[in-house]
């Protein structure tokens, strides 16, 4: 069930499903996997009030307790809690039933059978919009960092399907400005001459009205259509047909947009073309979002390299390249040394620019065509291609080593971590995903225990 969570949520929130659905959907999926008693998602409102979008679990009744007792997130005695804390202090908060902030509620959770909770914030850019919060039957105590690492990338994809909604409505605000201008509209005659344009087309292309009258419309051509393309839409529009397609365009400045085209052959009384309107609908931001929310299912929103989800992509299809083709590859394992420290110390900014810097650094010493990914919290992990010889990816392991024990400027704290190694090599260390895996990461917690800058290989099997 987790695995497919996130792939379904972006899948719901590129389908256009509606928020709080999609918020309900999180919130019953998640008591699911994390067995949860109950599980809230809330909008901090402008009155210091948090509102709920979503709630399921065994413990709903407790959901009545809380909006008759009230949850808040400004500076009032009911913003102590771990909701309030989260959205006014930006971080994940985790804490005990028991704990004296939690005073309000605490009689009603613990009659509810709940004992510890996370919270985590809800941001998109630099606003904190609500919390997502999971409240448990066990003490906090339980609940380790990769479930905690968990919940909080379920917590992203919840500010991405806010980020969404937020995106769609300033869309339809658009859309529902261009419409009253009519979008971007031209009269052309049945050549293709711009006989009329209206002030959208001038605002969107950049053309002053003076230079786009008489003007073919392939002033607005980017490039980017083949002739094939042109073939088509004239072939449509000369049989008397409406043509509706994207089409990437290029303004004035030289920049690329892409509209939604809808072009309308107008007939005369003799059944013959006497103009073509066109209506340019720009779709720019929708698509910019849409690739967005595809990157982020494959890519690490905080490096920016390929996250868990790519790499075993990744790590699927070289098996399959080395069995058909008798090809070694490697697969190496790292752990950061040192890591939690800057967190501690430093806060999670300093620690997230460390991540950023280290995942350079590691990318820095592999070819283009290999992978380097983040699989969570400060683990990363590289596969290396066509690597024949166990001293090659040793020598590799020793750059990155190298690279990352390098001092480091964070946040404007100087910071010196290291990196443990474990190297896998298929077929020899394990033939499937995660059997690689398996033995690398074993590898590399060999590595930890002998000191840090160190460098463990698995053993080879006999399979």
């Amino acid at each position: 069930m987790e695995a497919t969570l996130l792939p379904e949520i972006n899948r719901r929130v590129l389908a256009g499903e509606p928020l709080k659905r999609i918020l309900q959907f999180i919130c019953e999926q998640s008591v699911e996997i994390f067995d949860a008693g109950f599980v809230w998602i809330g909008q901090k409102e402008r009155d210091g009030r948090i509102r709920m979008l979503g709630a399921a679990g065994s413990a709903g009744h407790y959901r009545d307790e809380l909006e008759r007792i009230g949850i808040r997130w400004d500076d009032d005695a009911l913003a102590a809690g771990p909701g309030g804390q989260a959205i006014r202090t930006g971080r994940t908060v985790h804490t005990a039933v028991l704990d004296p902030d939690f005073e309000p509620w605490r009689e009603q959770a613990l009659a509810a059978g709940l004992h510890s909770v996370i919270s985590v914030p809800i941001t998109v850019g630099d606003r904190v919009l609500g919390c997502f919060s999971l409240y448990f039957r066990h003490g906090q105590d339980l609940i380790g960092s990769k479930t905690m690492l968990r919940i909080e990338q379920i917590g992203e994809r919840i500010c991405l399907a806010v980020e969404r909604m937020l995106d769609r409505q300033r869309i339809h605000a658009l859309s529902a400005a261009l419409e009253k201008a009519d979008d971007a509209v031209f009269i052309t005659d049945p050549s293709g001459t711009i006989q009329w344009a209206n002030e959208a087309l001038a605002i969107q292309s950049g053309y002053a009205l003076e230079e786009l009258i008489g003007q073919s419309p392939n002033i607005l051509k980017s490039g980017k259509h083949d002739r094939p393309y042109y073939d088509r839409l004239w072939q449509t529009v000369l049989k008397g047909e409406m043509w509706i397609d994207e089409t990437i365009e290029r303004n004035v400045r030289g920049e690329n947009y892409i509209v939604r085209q809808t072009i309308t052959p107008i007939l005369d009384e003799a059944g013959e073309i006497a103009c073509f309107v066109a209506i340019h609908h720009d779709i720019t931001e929708r698509k910019q979002t849409e690739e967005k929310i595809r990157r982020l299912a494959h890519y690490d929103s905080l490096t920016g390299i390929p996250n868990r989800a790519l790499f075993y992509d990744r790590l699927h299809q070289a098996i399959s390249l080395g069995e058909r083709h008798h090809r070694r590859f490697a697969l190496l394992y790292l752990d950061l040394d040192g890591f939690k420290p800057v967190n501690d110390l430093y806060g999670h900014r300093c620690g997230d620019a460390v991540l950023r810097i280290s995942a350079g650094r590691i990318a820095g010493q592999v070819r283009s065509s290999d992978t380097v990914a983040r699989l969570g919290g400060d683990e990363f992990a590289i596969l290396l291609h066509d690597v024949t010889e166990e001293h090659a990816a040793h020598r590799i392991a020793e750059n990155v080593i190298e690279a990352v024990s390098a001092p480091m400027n964070a946040e404007g704290q100087q910071i010196e971590i290291a990196v443990s190694i474990g190297i896998a090599f298929f077929p020899h260390s394990g033939r499937d995903a995660d059997a690689l895996i398996h033995e690398a990461d074993r590898a590399m917690y060999e590595a930890k225990r002998a000191g840090k800058k160190t460098i463990r290989t698995a053993a080879f099997q006999n399979r």
